[in-house]
């Protein structure tokens, strides 16, 4: 495993730890694990309270190392290492260093955790990310997802005498608004119409205006549920389609990026959200949103792609 640690000025001193402690933290970690084709990249922000990890699910090229978008775009300012290897696994991670230890913070899957100190919370980062790693490149933990990640990253960084605790929070079910729609036969909406003409006949300028106010504001959720209907039809739409179908990319917000370019489905998200993975001509992965995406024309003149390059 080589370990490569990015840090802002007086990040590194912050932390405790010197760069030998922060890399045998993750060789102990990963002791019974073949990590030869393994990179992790730390970054270290002195004025930030940021935690964030990823790993790679495929062997990545030295080219991808510090992507050019999303979250992780700021690496190109830290530059990429010269040793790299030619092909490899990447883990990236990046903790601020504002944040007060002991801490307690929640994740994005619904676990509070909290860490003694910095040390602690880099052990349960890192363990986290190298149970991805040992399911997605040496096939153990079948089928496991994020929930699962956490538990074993506990029980890890426990044993190796870490200070870590999680308790994942009860899960509130969001209850969806009724939709309040005036279900009138058609017949009757001619003779309801007049009545209220009528009826607004009477009203003098200030109430005229309020009128118009609750009017406009009548229209905007007529349209919003209009919109609301056709995108849900559009969803399921999308999400039926065979991974590997072709895709046209209608909108981007980068005014440089892969707007009017075909991407191939790779599959669908978790249950409920707006984004699909899809795969770029350039090898590149996104969670794009359906909104934005339809399927190519069968006579598209874009990038041909497979849904598994040979060289991906």
């Amino acid at each position: 495993m080589r370990a490569y640690i990015f840090a802002e000025k007086s990040a590194l001193t912050r932390t405790g730890c010197d760069e030998t402690e922060i890399v045998r933290i993750m060789d102990d970690l990963a002791v019974d694990t073949d990590t030869t084709d393994l990179v992790v990249a730390l970054y270290l922000f002195s004025r930030q309270t940021v935690w964030e990890a990823h790993a790679t699910g495929e062997q990545i090229g030295r080219e991808k190392f510090t992507p050019g978008r999303g979250f992780w775009r700021f690496a190109t300012h830290f530059g990429t290492p010269e040793d790299l290897p030619d092909r490899f696994y990447l883990v990236r991670i990046a903790l601020g260093l504002r944040t007060r230890y002991p801490a307690t913070e929640t994740d994005c899957y619904g676990w509070e955790m909290t860490f003694e100190a910095f040390r602690d919370h880099l052990a349960y980062t890192f363990a986290h990310e190298l149970h991805h790693f040992r399911r997605d490149n040496h096939g153990l933990h079948h089928r496991e997802g994020e929930h699962s990640a956490v538990r074993w990253a506990l029980d890890r960084v426990r044993r190796a005498g870490y200070y870590v605790s999680g308790l994942r929070l009860p899960v509130r079910k969001r209850r969806r608004p009724k939709r309040r729609v005036l279900r009138l036969p058609s017949e009757l909406r001619p003779d309801l119409l007049r009545r209220l003409k009528l009826s607004a006949s009477h009203l003098c300028a200030a109430d005229l205006r309020e009128l118009d106010r609750w009017i406009r504001r009548r229209l905007a959720a007529v349209a919003r549920q209009g919109r609301e209907g056709r995108l849900e039809a559009h969803y399921a739409m999308l999400k039926g389609l065979p991974a590997g179908t072709a895709m046209r990319i209608r909108k981007d917000d980068d005014d440089d990026g892969y707007a009017g370019q075909i991407a191939v489905k790779v599959r669908n998200l978790k249950r409920g959200s707006p984004r699909m993975l899809v795969r770029t001509a350039d090898g590149q992965e996104w969670h794009w949103p359906m909104e934005w995406l339809e399927p190519a024309p069968a006579d598209h003149t874009g990038p041909q792609q497979t849904l598994f390059p040979e060289n991906a």
